[in-house]
Formats: structure tokens, sequence, C-alpha cells
């Protein structure tokens, strides 16, 4: 039997609430796109999302509260409730954490992240035993990918060179392409359902909103994300659910195939820009460098949770931690001569959730973490199999969004860590799980139900007033770091550097440009020992190491300079700018035998990048650029690695 009204009608009881709602949480999830003015100073741990969605949450709680606190969801209890169980104790031992993470704070704020996440499914589970919860989560659903598409469209139409907006776009969207592949399927099924021949037009036109979004996200794994779930929506609608469905299933299936294929033909034959399917190939990225990033990342992150396989790094840490796990694996190696991959490149994540689980929080953590959708993946075949193998569409549509979310997950660098995406993916699987168990609704006695309802209503609030005072004073630090970067006067910008850091001593971005301001004033000391935390707190690249060593040099600290250059010749070892650097280091102090040394290595592994580092770094820009145009074995400054390196050793113009 199916259990859903024929049509889905977005009037209800709660008109104003739905709609105020629905567009507020869409606007939220979206807000990262737009621009607002902000410091150079980024802090590597979003923080705007989860304001917002801990600020929103707060009276959206409160009002389920009021409005659906009569009732409750009474489930399979021998399934659900270890799955409650499981996700209290991954969270609780994500917070536990905090006391071995080097970043404690990160790991409070990352656990209340996770707290929200089941915070927001308990809260939509409670709504969707009304009509209004369904209403809720498709109109939010419609309204966020329907700006996204539309947004990219825009973009897209804009771009005059896409060798230069390349990066920019990609960036831009592969952080919301999950959020669009996770709800597609959902609003594919309420074109169906929605009431009346222009609204379900409407509908299936967002639903190709969405899914372009996806495809100008440029992301290859998003790509195939939803392309697998919408194989899983139509495949499972088609052999596993009604017959009435199977004809409008079908059609929406044809207009998405041939969507999907002109869209990706039109770019690749006709456009300058690539289409997704050109970047899969390798047409639009010879290199294949972006895959060769994901599989050394997935290597160190291997080794990392190794290493940590019981207690791991602790929540969110896996950035502060890389640097470390990245050494232990390099000298597992010591006679590997490959060029060093992303040596001015932050890993602050590992672009595989579930390695990023099992890293940060070992063998307890991901088993809990497994625990909770294991119970979900055993319901549904339960379900499956008492039903005769018969689905609703709208489950089906759950499942293909859940399914391509896990898919993205393990070649993505966002899912659960851009709030934007973990939000719309406990939604849908709020969905999933109220029409596995939905046969199980009832009322009971209002004692019982509000010792029930309040059971996750009180966490819940304390959860999203937590998170909103977690990330508030992330959004004061940033206002500060404004404020400092353009302030001319160099006390009153240290002033404010460190006032942004008393808000927020996680952001190892602010470090790095107060250090920079304070070298710029001729504070070199200030300087050597905010880069210092800066690099300790998750800033370690080449470029940063290499500037250090240059401001403790300034600030007359010899010993500390080549301390430091030895650490980062231990973490990057096959880089060859890094064994120059130290190489040269160690010639001004007459320490040539080891400087032959350092350079011996670094033309083992590129001699002629070494040769023009070596020039570069001695001589400068000018005489580096003509040396080179004379040696063949010179590479000139233009070619050398990396890029931003080179910028320290350019040649000051002359003054008039």
């Amino acid at each position: 039997m199916n259990n859903h009204p024929s049509s889905i009608d977005f009037r209800s009881q709660y008109p104003t609430a739905i709609v105020v709602t629905s567009v507020s949480l869409a606007i939220i999830l979206l807000s990262a796109l737009f621009s607002t003015p902000r410091p150079q100073a980024i802090a590597n741990q979003p923080w705007r999302v989860e304001l917002l969605i801990g600020i929103f949450a707060i009276p959206f709680f409160v009002w389920v509260y009021k409005k659906e606190g009569g009732n409750y969801i009474s489930v399979d209890r021998s399934n659900f409730r270890f799955a409650v169980i499981c996700t209290l104790l991954f969270i609780l031992w994500s917070g536990i954490s905090a006391v071995w993470a080097p970043l404690p704070l990160t790991a409070l704020f990352q656990t209340l992240v996770w707290a929200i996440y089941a915070a927001i499914f308990a809260v939509f589970l409670q709504l969707l035993r009304a009509n209004a919860g369904i209403k809720v989560i498709l109109a939010t659903f419609s309204i966020a990918g329907g700006i996204l598409g539309l947004l990219a469209i825009v973009d897209f139409i804009s771009i005059t060179d896409f060798s230069v907006a390349q990066g920019i776009i990609r960036v831009r969207y592969a952080k919301f392409a999950e959020l669009a592949l996770t709800a597609a399927p959902l609003i594919c099924i309420a074109s169906i359902y929605a009431r009346g021949r222009i609204a379900s037009i409407g509908t299936a036109i967002i639903w190709m909103l969405a899914w372009l979004a996806v495809m100008l996200s440029l992301s290859k794994g998003a790509f195939v994300a939803g392309i697998a779930a919408h194989f899983i929506l139509f495949g499972g609608c088609v052999l596993f659910s009604q017959k009435a469905f199977r004809r409008k299933i079908l059609v929406r299936a044809t207009i998405w195939l041939a969507f999907t294929i002109v869209v990706q033909i039109a770019f690749s034959a006709f456009s300058s820009i690539p289409a997704t399917a050109d970047y899969i190939s390798g047409k639009a990225d010879k290199t294949r460098d972006t895959s060769m990033f994901r599989v050394y990342v997935w290597q160190v992150g291997t080794k990392m949770a190794a290493d940590h396989w019981f207690l791991g790094v602790g929540s969110g840490n896996f950035g502060v931690a890389f640097n470390g796990s990245r050494a232990a694996f390099a000298a597992a190696k010591p006679n590997d001569r490959a060029p060093e991959y992303g040596q001015d490149y932050m890993f602050e994540r590992a672009h595989n959730e579930v390695l990023q689980i099992f890293a940060e929080l070992g063998i307890v953590g991901i088993l809990l973490f497994a625990a909770v959708f294991g119970c979900f993946i055993f319901l549904a075949v339960k379900v499956f199999i008492r039903k005769r193998f018969k689905l609703s569409p709208i489950l089906w549509a759950a499942i293909a969004g859940v399914s391509g979310f896990a898919i993205s997950s393990m070649v993505s660098s966002f899912s659960f860590r851009a709030a934007q995406n973990g939000v719309i993916f406990v939604m849908v699987i709020a969905v999933a799980v109220y029409e596995l168990t939905k046969a199980g609704i009832r009322s009971i006695a209002s004692a019982s139900t509000a010792n029930s309802t309040r059971t996750f209503f009180v966490p819940s609030l304390i959860a999203a007033l937590l998170l909103s005072a977690f990330a508030a004073p992330k959004a004061i630090a940033e206002y500060y770091l404004y404020q400092a970067e353009r302030t001319v006067d160099a006390e009153a910008a240290a002033g404010l550097f460190r006032t942004a850091l008393q808000f927020d001593p996680d952001n190892a971005s602010a470090y790095y440009y107060f250090a920079n301001r304070s070298n710029f004033d001729s504070d070199n000391e200030t300087a050597a020992k905010m880069l210092r935390i800066g690099i300790d707190k998750g800033i370690g690249v080449t470029v940063t190491y290499s500037l250090l060593a240059k401001y403790q040099l300034l600030s007359g600290d010899v010993a500390a300079a080549e301390q430091t250059l030895a650490e980062a010749v231990r973490i990057f070892p096959n880089s060859v700018f890094m064994r120059v650097r130290f190489a040269t280091f160690l010639s001004d102090q007459g320490k040539i035998a080891e400087a032959d040394r350092e350079m011996d290595f670094a033309r083992s592994i590129n001699a002629r990048q070494a040769n023009g580092w070596q020039i570069l770094i001695q001589k400068g820009s000018t005489v580096a650029f003509y040396a080179a145009n004379k040696d063949a074995n010179l590479a000139p400054p233009v070619e050398l690695v990396p890029e931003n390196a080179v910028f320290e050793y350019l040649d000051k113009p002359p003054s008039n």
C-alpha cells in the first residue's frame, strides 16, 4: 500500500512558519556563496554556516517542541535505540578526544557540529509525523537547489577566461555539490507528488537546476556520486515501487539522461570551459594532479590512522596532525625520489570521510560511526523484505540521496566537514528513517509524551546554544582581523591581531598574517614567534618554514633557524626548494660538507630545479633569469616549484 497522498500541497496549518523556516534555512545553507567583507586570514575551520545554523536552530527547535510535542515516533526499538546509543557515544567520544587533541578547542567545536547534526535529525524526525515536516524539507531543498543552479549559470556566463577563473569556480561550487546531489532525488520525486501541472513542471525545473549545479561544480567525485544516486532512484522506483509511478519515473529518467548528455557534450565540444566528463577522462587535466593529491593524502591519512589506531589524533585535528604523519610516511621510504606532493598546500582534510574519522577518533570512533549507519542499512533491508520488495518513491529518493552522499564522501574534501552538506544529509536520512518506521507513529499519554519529547528537545537545544557560543567568538575574531589588516599604525595593528587571537586562538592563518605584519614593521622577534605558533597549529608548508627561518635569522636566533629548516626537510624530504634552502643556509654558516650533502640530495630529485633554486636564493631573480637563458641546466624563476616561494627572492625594483 502507498501511504502517501497522491499529491503534496504546500498549504498547511502552519503556512507562514513553513515559508519562513524553509527560506531561512535555504539561505543559511547557501550563505557561504555570498561575498561579505572578510580578512585575508581566513580561519582554517569553517564557522559561518555553523554559527547561523546554531542561531536558527534555537527558535526552530522551540517551535517544533511546542507545535509537535503532543506526539512522538515509536520505531523498532531493537534497531533504532541501538543507533541512538551509538550516536550519543560517538559524540561523547569526539568530545573526550579534546583531552589528547593538539587543538582541544577545535575538537570541541567539531564535536558540537556532530551534535547539531544529531539534533537536526531528531527534530526533523519529530516534525515529519505531520505534513509540515516533508513540506519544510522539500521547500528547503527546492529553494536551495534552484538558487544554487541559477547562481552557477550566472557565474559561468560571466567567465571571460576560464584558465583564470577555474580555481575560483571549482572551489566555490565544489563545497555545495554534495548538498545538491543529496537533495536532487527528493526534488525529483516532489515533482511527481506536486499538486497541479505548473507546480510539477516548476519542481522538475528546480531539480534540473540542482543537478546542473553538481555538473557545473566540475567535481569528478560529486558527478559520479550524483549519477549513482539517480540510477538508484530510477532503478529502485521502476523495479521495486508501485506500478502507478513507473511511467512518470521513466519520463523523468529520460529527461535527466538527455539533459546530462547534452550539458556534457555542449561544454566539451562547443565551449572553452571543459565538461566534468573531460576532467574524468583526463582531457581537461592531463597531469591528474588532483587525483595524485588525493592518493597521497590517503596514503598519509592511512599512516596517521595506523599510528593512532586506538585514540586517534582528536576530532577535527586531522590537518594539524598531518605533517607529523607526513614525516613518518616519508621516513618509511628513504630511497624514494619522487617529487614532493603538495609542499605548498595545507592538507586540512582527508578527502575521505571514513578515513578522516578513523584517523581522528581511532577504532572506537569509526566503529561507532559504522554502527549507526549499519543500523540504518539493516532496518532498510528488513523493511524491504517485509514489504515484499516494494518501497515508496520517497523512500527510494531518500536512499538515493544518502547513497550519493556516501559515495561522494569517499573522495570529497567537504562531506560532513561543510555544515551545509551535513545538514542536508541528516534531513534526507530523517526522511528515510521516517519512511521506514512510520507505521509505528502513535499518540500516547501527555505525561509520557512530554518526557519522550523532552528527551531529545533539551539536548538539542543545548547543542544549538553551545554551537552558537563557540562559533560567535570566531566571528568577532574575524572582525578584529579585518580591522588589523587595514590599520596603518603598527602598535594598533598588533593590538588588534592579539585581540583576534584571544577570541580564536586556533586560527593558524591569523598567526601567519600577524607574523608578516610584524616583519613589515621590523618586529622580527614577534614575527618569528607568531609564525612558529601558526605552523604548530596547521599552517606548516615549505614556504612558511622558509619564512620562519628568515624571521629567526633576522631576530638573531641562528640555532632556531637551523632547527626550523631541518624540521622542514624532515617533513618535506623530496622538496627540492627546501633542500636547497637548507643547503644555502648551511653554506652561509660555514658548514660546507653538510651543505654539499643537501645539494646532492636535491639534484638527485631534479638537478635543473636544484640549480635554479640555488642561484635564485644566492644571487636573486635578475641574475637567475639571465643565467637560465644561457644555461639549459638551470630552471628559470618562472619554472621553479613551488612558485609562491619564488616571491621571497624577487629583486626589489630600483627606487626613483
